[in-house]
């Protein structure tokens, strides 16, 4: 007898890094399912090896449809982390020749659109994309207090704004999961993931008071049959780091994995968990600014940004017109349309430096300037700040008010070959 949402054909279970894979391959199994399991990624758990599985690498396409086709899954649960590699350095099979106008376009965009394109990809093969709540509803968070202390009013409605936030932003598909303490942004989660935002936060107050609350939700839109927000006991470890409070997560659109141990490494640290209910969420306030439009993008400098470049700093002057509501000063860099990371409280060196390291699917800018940084003023770039940015080959910058920019800062920004655009 099957579990629910399972039939006799075996599940087929792309997985990329991390534990998830292996939690749906146990709750499949204990729903009296079975899987097979084909590990794409250096970070796959090697716990994949108690169930029927082949390990290959991320280039090898069709060799990954001939072992889901030879193992008779018909349905496929796509799950796990995965960083884009550097196109260049994969060993790529024919599978990927054969299909190579639908690969490059899965190259493209953002994560959600990426994700989109993957499912419609597996399913233009005959495979059915299917969601972790269909074949394993037991990792999916419930509603309410899951650990720790009832949530107070503050730290509830701390979880609203965070959720709120997270809804503006997910139109420019940036990350899901945001740091919230007394109604202002601590931080934002870029294509780095939510431990490496957790990590960025250096917090003095970890040995003395908690304070602050990991949000956690699905952006408008997300694919959510390969995608959810998802915490487990490394996520509480990351947080006890940081000194938060709290982690929310959104209830039924969530997952929480090794549920016992999260659950008891909470309590032991003092860090509440809540299932935020669809009851208590709020919708988020359109945004009624001007849109922006590259046509309205003025240069300051005689350097001139090329259409890819202006439509990079419409993307992210978009974001920091939301960012504005929640801090004084926000910063983006932005790539090929892909908002890599999220700047409200590092410094702008330090900023630059990790963003470097996020460009992805190739083209490290080594051979060519992609890229820019987009911040709502010029004050507090210095010329040193120019010369990182050139020396990581970004093209420039992008500002979002107009204001006096000195002929030092734009002579340096031009000797380094950087633009510097504004909004009119």
């Amino acid at each position: 007898m099957c579990g629910k949402g399972l039939t006799s054909e075996p599940i087929g279970i792309l997985a990329a890094g991390g534990e998830v894979p292996v939690e749906v391959a146990k709750q499949i199994v204990h729903n009296s399912g079975s899987v097979f399991i084909v590990g794409i990624d250096a970070n796959t758990s090697h716990d994949i090896a108690i169930f029927p599985h082949a390990r290959i690498s991320l280039g090898q396409l069709g060799k990954m449809l001939a072992l889901f086709r030879q193992h008779h899954c018909r349905r496929l649960v796509i799950v796990g982390s995965l960083s884009r590699p550097d196109i260049l350095k994969l060993r790529l099979d024919f599978g990927v020749l054969l299909n190579l106008p639908a690969v490059l376009s899965m190259l493209k965009g953002g994560d959600d659109q990426v994700l989109r394109r993957v499912v419609v990809f597996f399913e233009a093969q005959g495979f059915e994309v299917v969601g972790i709540p269909d074949v394993a509803p037991g990792l999916i968070a419930d509603r309410g207090t899951l650990a720790g202390a009832e949530p107070t009013a503050s730290e509830q409605q701390d979880a609203i704004v965070g959720y709120e936030l997270i809804h503006k932003l997910g139109p420019l598909d940036i990350g899901q999961a945001v740091v919230i303490d007394d109604g202002c942004v601590r931080a934002i989660e870029g294509v780095d993931g939510t431990d490496a935002m957790l990590g960025r936060l250096v917090s003095a107050q970890a040995s003395l008071v908690r304070r602050g609350t990991l949000i956690k939700a699905a952006k408008p839109g997300q694919e959510l049959r390969v995608d959810l927000p998802t915490i487990g006991p490394a996520t509480v470890a990351a947080c006890d780091k940081a000194g938060l409070k709290r982690i929310t997560v959104e209830a039924g659109r969530s997952v929480i994995v090794q549920r016992e141990t999260t659950f008891a490494e909470a309590n032991r640290t003092g860090i509440g968990v809540w299932g935020l209910p669809a009851t208590v969420k709020k919708s988020a306030p359109v945004n009624c600014a001007t849109p922006l439009q590259a046509a309205n993008l003025g240069c300051l400098t005689s350097l001139r940004a090329a259409e890819k470049h202006l439509a990079d700093a419409v993307k992210g002057l978009a974001a920091i017109r939301v960012l504005q509501g929640y801090n004084a000063a926000p910063s983006v860099i932005v790539a090929r349309q892909h908002i890599l990371a999220v700047n409200v409280a590092e410094p702008y060196g330090a900023f630059i430096e990790r963003a470097v390291s996020l460009r992805q699917w190739g083209g490290k800018g080594r051979h060519k300037r992609e890229g820019l940084m987009v911040l709502s003023s010029l004050g507090g770039i210095t010329g040193a700040h120019l010369k990182t940015l050139a020396s990581a080959r970004f093209a420039g910058l992008a500002i979002e008010r107009g204001e006096t920019v000195s002929h030092e800062l734009l002579t340096i920004a031009e000797y380094h070959g950087l633009f510097i655009v504004e909004h009119a």
